[in-house]
């Protein structure tokens, strides 16, 4: 995702602000995989999110980013890691960053960028380098989570009035493919034992928890979005202060803000 190698992008804000996976939902991977990994990739691994999870499931994980922003924050972050490695590239380059097919390859938040069209259907070119990449038997696990939703002040203004600003800077079809938590790309032709689980308000939420305002605000900082208005000539660089202020003004002080996410996954084996 080209915004993530802006100049107004911080890949240790990213990482700082970003919600945390819980070992219970990053367990659902291997509970669908149902056995050790030789090798594990980590597809659009940003700074590292679940790599360190991967890392300890696996003989083996090589992490792959286009970003060299986001890669060089997961270098901090995977500091002394011995079983991991690390490469700049494409998902569509998959292969050639190989030497033998993986066992396993995970997407976390990243599948809505590499996948929109022409790449998101079941006979796509995108989807032949990704099988060249799995062995037979291999597991395909993409994990992606939708818009932040504020439990206790479902209705905030001052957060309306930032998402209506930063609506045109979103890149897109990638931002739709999220919204609709991948619904909009197909299973490959090679995939078996396809499976679409989606956590939600209907079905229950597993990522969720209380934040602070400015930790929500920081979250906001953090979308591609946001790194894309700052480019603007006539931007407000005090958005995000902004947002902090009047947040407290709306809510009636620094009170603990609830917060929840839409999350799915998406898994396929290779037959």
């Amino acid at each position: 995702m080209s915004q993530f190698a802006a100049k107004a992008f911080s890949s240790s804000n990213y990482a700082a602000a970003r919600p945390r996976y819980t070992e219970d939902l990053l367990n659902k991977i291997f509970e669908y995989h149902k056995s050790g990994s030789a090798l594990s990739v980590d597809l659009g691994c940003g700074p590292g999110t679940i790599t360190s999870y991967l890392s300890e499931r696996s003989n083996h994980v090589l992490g792959v980013d286009p970003s060299s922003n986001m890669l060089n924050e997961a270098k901090k972050q995977l500091d002394g890691l011995k079983n991991v490695e690390l490469h700049q590239g494409l998902a569509n380059e998959l292969p050639s960053l190989l030497s033998e097919p993986a066992d396993l390859i995970v997407s976390a938040q990243a599948a809505h960028w590499f996948h929109s069209p022409p790449n998101n259907t079941s006979n796509c070119g995108l989807w032949k380098d990704i099988g060249a990449s799995l062995r037979s038997g291999g597991s395909l696990v993409y994990l992606v989570y939708g818009d932040i939703e504020v439990l206790n002040y479902p209705n905030l203004s001052a957060f309306q009035r930032v998402k209506d600003i930063l609506q045109p800077y979103w890149q897109q079809p990638g931002r739709r493919f999220l919204v609709n938590l991948l619904r909009d790309v197909e299973f490959p032709e090679w995939g078996v034992n396809t499976q679409r689980q989606f956590f939600d308000k209907e079905t229950g939420y597993v990522l969720k928890n209380s934040t602070s305002i400015s930790a929500f605000s920081e979250y906001i900082s953090t979308w591609s979005s946001y790194s894309k208005y700052l480019e603007q000539s006539n931007a407000n660089t005090q958005l995000i202060e902004q947002l902090n202020k009047d947040i407290k003004e709306e809510v009636g002080g620094d009170k603990p803000l609830e917060i929840a996410f839409p999350v799915a996954l998406f898994m396929c084996q290779k037959e």
